[in-house]
């Protein structure tokens, strides 16, 4: 059985801290290596699929037999950029999987203290109570498929240093181009799952704060003085 890690509110900051500060650096080492060839730098080269798309790229940044020392430098750029995200890969997966996981811990906390709170047991309130438990059991999930994102961003930059060094290939431009769609789709459910967990946490936080719940609360404490 896997268990679901859960990490702390402090551990969640600072991981997320460090992928903000990683994917700055990646932004500016990024920046040099656009121009209309890869409109976007490293993230054009990552998404080109083909050979001739990669050459194409790569032939921007001066892969030709004679070259300038300023391409020579993008290249060279390039190379280092691919190795630092070997380091980025490691801060964004963390702090998106323990985003996740730290979040559906907090909403699974709220539910449970406002089913212990109500006393109604109307199927609409089973239902809900349902819809719930699977929504968090798929954010923890999402959790692990940042993870897995990492992974397929592994296996893009490999792919991507291989062409850098030895040339465009089919087959390794096809499983980078791959690899890297895969990683960018997990990237963006992760974080809207974030998006979607600290909304419902702060919905789940009011009505904890509304009357309807104070009275509920206070009926419930009434009711344990009462047992004892």
């Amino acid at each position: 059985m896997v268990t679901v890690p859960s990490p702390s509110y402090s551990s969640t900051l600072r991981w997320s801290l460090w992928a903000l500060i990683t994917m700055a650096l990646s932004i500016y080492i990024n920046k040099p290596l656009q121009n209309p060839h890869a409109t976007q730098g490293i993230i054009s080269y990552e998404l080109a699929y083909t050979p001739q798309r990669s050459h194409e790229i790569l032939a921007s940044w001066g892969m030709v037999s004679t070259v300038p020392p300023s391409y020579a430098r993008l290249l060279q750029l390039a190379s280092f950029g691919l190795g630092f995200d070997f380091l980025f890969l490691c801060s964004y997966s963390t702090a998106i999987a323990y985003a996740c996981f730290y979040n559906a811990n907090v909403y699974q906390q709220q539910q449970q203290q406002q089913q212990n709170a109500s006393s109604s047991s109307s199927s609409s309130s089973s239902t809900s109570s349902s819809i719930s438990k699977a929504f968090i059991t798929f954010s923890r999930c999402i959790g692990f498929g940042a993870w897995i994102a990492a992974m397929f961003d592994s296996v893009e930059n490999v792919g991507l240093l291989v062409q850098l060094f030895n040339g465009p290939q089919q087959t390794w431009a096809a499983v980078a181009g791959v690899s890297a769609t895969i990683k960018f789709t997990l990237v963006i459910i992760g974080l809207l799952n974030f998006i979607v967990l600290r909304t419902l946490i702060m919905i789940s936080s009011s009505s904890r704060r509304s009357p309807k719940y104070a009275n509920l609360d206070s009926t419930t404490m009434m009711s344990s003085n009462n047992k004892h």
